[in-house]
């Protein structure tokens, strides 16, 4: 916000401390939780919305909930879903909030569309995610 002018410090309202992307989506401050829960009902709201595959949508939450918390994940994927995880990871779940998306994504996506017989497409999914 202070670098588009509309405040005049860049420190966090919940925290106090400077405030950039990746502070924003970590940050401990007082409310902040409740927050990052609504954030994430939402995002599983538009997945589900959006005829997402269950699968992912397990995934995903469970990887960006994890990557909040910062503890180690004990969730294994189905097999045919490891390698996204693993390419997932590779770039890292930082970079997922920015848009960088392992190609995998769009891939079990549309495959998934395939088998539910819809016409949409996994990479038009992955930009309306990205959104």
């Amino acid at each position: 916000m202070r670098r588009w002018k509309e405040w005049d410090s860049d420190l966090c309202l919940h925290c106090g401390q400077p405030e950039d992307a990746p502070h924003v989506w970590r940050c401990r401050g007082e409310g902040t939780a409740e927050i990052w829960d609504k954030a994430v009902q939402e995002l599983e709201y538009l997945l589900r919305k959006l005829n997402k595959d269950p699968t992912l949508v397990r995934i995903l939450l469970t990887y960006l909930r994890g990557w909040y918390s910062g503890e180690s994940i004990q969730y294994e994927p189905p097999r045919a879903f490891q390698e996204l995880v693993q390419q997932q990871s590779l770039i890292g779940w930082t970079r997922f909030f920015e848009g960088w998306l392992a190609e995998q994504w769009a891939w079990k996506q549309q495959h998934y569309y395939q088998i539910i017989k819809s016409s949409s497409s996994g990479r038009r999914w992955v930009i309306a995610v990205i959104e």
